[in-house]
């Protein structure tokens, strides 16, 4: 998982459960101590800064008992002992739709959008016995922060905030590549910045600079035969147009067998 220490993870895990365990296919079992080690695994490679474990399952509480790590909120449908039941049942499908659990959280975001004021004090408010036909529970023995003072939207559709990094201009068509794109872009990129691509113009060795550049710029080298492709940034700041350039080459070519054939 692409995270890291100030990502904000949620864990939402649903199916046939029991106590201290969760099933899959009837063939393979998830235990309670399984989620700990995997949960505490991420704490000390840093994949978190904080974390929402959602559980529903048959007895789901039991599920989180043995987490000890620390910024972890754990929410489940149902005590040790109770099961969690379905809900709108298809009559012409002869499945059930959606969980009771599930059904009362989605209805609460109905009402929540990205920019909402809704902290986890106000979701954790709304989960019914009478709707469920069994106790929610929630567990913050390892988080720190009160409930009211945690913004739904740390785990559920927050909106990004977004820096830019400086770019470096590729001479790859009329793309842009970042300095930390691929090393094959990159060098293309470098040589253009440099004073060997212009220089080398005349000979018709531009990708011999570019493999030069790119090496200098800490790249490994480019084997690719070929001329650069796009325009390419000369020194002084102006912009020749490779197809002039393989133009150039071509007339010098035909000139040059030309005085050939005279002599």
């Amino acid at each position: 998982m692409l995270s890291d220490r100030g990502s904000n993870v949620l864990v939402y895990i649903s199916g046939h459960g029991g106590n201290e365990f969760m099933k899959f296919q009837d063939t393979q079992e998830l235990m309670a101590q399984d989620v700990a080690d995997a949960i505490q695994q991420m704490y000390e490679k840093g994949r978190y800064r904080e974390l929402l474990l959602v559980v529903e399952t048959c007895q789901a509480a039991t599920l989180y008992s043995k987490i000890r790590s620390p910024n972890v909120i754990a929410m489940a449908s149902s005590l040790k002992g109770e099961s969690s039941y379905s809900y709108l049942t298809d009559t012409d499908v002869g499945l059930s739709l959606i969980d009771r659990f599930t059904w009362q959280t989605l209805d609460f975001f109905e009402k929540v959008d990205i920019h909402s004021n809704m902290t986890l004090a106000d979701l954790f408010s709304i989960y019914r016995y009478e709707v469920m036909d069994s106790h929610f529970h929630y567990d913050v023995s390892n988080y720190n922060k009160p409930l009211g003072q945690v913004p739904i939207t740390s785990f559920f559709g927050s909106v990004s905030r977004v820096q830019q990094t400086p770019e470096l201009r590729s001479t790859v068509g009329n793309a842009t590549c970042i300095r930390d794109c691929a090393p094959e872009a990159a060098t293309v990129a470098a040589a253009a910045s440099t004073q060997d691509i212009t220089s080398n113009m005349a000979t018709g060795t531009a990708p011999r600079a570019a493999v030069k550049a790119g090496s200098r710029a800490g790249h490994a080298p480019t084997t690719a035969a070929g001329v650069a492709v796009g325009p390419v940034r000369s020194e002084l700041g102006g912009v020749v147009d490779s197809g002039v350039y393989i133009g150039l080459v071509v007339l010098m070519f035909v000139v040059g067998l030309a005085s050939t054939l005279k002599r």
